[in-house]
């Protein structure tokens, strides 16, 4: 008689095989465990911030409490918080223990609670500094979890020169590097259409000082206006002038007849007309 019992607990080479290889890989592997968020000290224009490993600078916002965000809605749509599902790790410069998770996973330093800026548009950015919105102001973070310092000398003014390029749609409104200037059709100063992430692609001739003329540009037709964060934009013939990223070169003309934010995007003539 043929011993069942035995042939019923006798697996086939080829199963004992792969069950061995699959025990081996998972010992060789070992456990997994997801990382928390790298917080650590990098180079900006204001010195040495918080960011993460990536690079990506952090904020914090003048309207917070202690370990408590005020931010929320609107608000983390542009200045989205900074978090964490696994134990954050303090890499060069940061103090760990006052690195801590807060509520709905946000990271906080010295009890501050740290945001992103979605205006900023690549590593080491940091276009979201005294920038006020929501009510507040909002300012990177220094290694000791305070605003960082503004230099203690203010640079000295500098003004913006407005001069004319020619392109494939005629003499344009330029910057002093021969890049187009662009108006919106939808801002209306004091309320400006395109701010916050906008600005990152669409960022508007700041000046310091009295704008200058060059080219065929008209002197009389400069001028400046005030943005909601305080900085003065440079307008001609009333109207608000920004660059476009998306012009690699003097004479590009790529943002012409673009519509977001509300409106169209038209470069501008020596007279100060849209060119459409």
């Amino acid at each position: 008689m043929p011993h069942t019992w035995l042939t019923r607990r006798v697996l086939p080479i080829a199963a004992v095989i792969s069950i061995a290889a699959s025990l081996t890989a998972a010992a060789q592997a070992g456990p997994t465990t997801a990382k928390g968020t790298k917080v650590e000290l990098g180079h900006t224009k204001y010195g040495k911030v918080v960011m993460n490993g990536h690079h990506r600078v952090m904020y914090l916002f003048e309207k917070d409490g202690k370990d408590r965000s005020h931010c929320a809605s609107a608000c983390t749509a542009d200045w989205p918080r900074v978090t964490s599902k696994n134990t954050p790790r303090a890499g060069s410069g940061v103090a760990k223990h006052h690195l801590t998770v807060i509520r709905h996973h946000q990271l906080a330093y010295y009890g501050h609670p740290l945001y992103y800026f979605e205006g900023d548009g690549g590593p080491r950015q940091a276009n979201g500094e005294n920038l006020k919105e929501f009510g507040a102001r909002w300012f990177v973070v220094s290694a000791h979890g305070k605003a960082v310092k503004p230099a203690s000398k203010p640079p000295a003014a500098k003004a913006a020169k407005v001069t004319t390029h020619m392109t494939s749609i005629g003499e344009v409104i330029a910057a002093a590097n021969g890049h187009t200037l662009y108006t919106l059709t939808s801002d209306s100063p004091p309320t400006f259409a395109c701010d916050s992430g906008c600005t990152s692609v669409w960022p508007p001739l700041l000046t310091t000082a009295a704008p200058t003329a060059g080219g065929d540009a008209n002197a009389a037709k400069l001028g400046t206006v005030t943005r909601p964060n305080g900085d003065q934009q440079v307008t001609y013939n009333g109207h608000p002038l920004y660059a476009y990223t998306g012009d690699s070169a003097a004479g590009d003309v790529n943002g012409e007849g673009s519509y977001l934010d509300g409106g169209y995007w038209y470069a501008v003539s020596p007279s100060g007309d849209d060119i459409t």
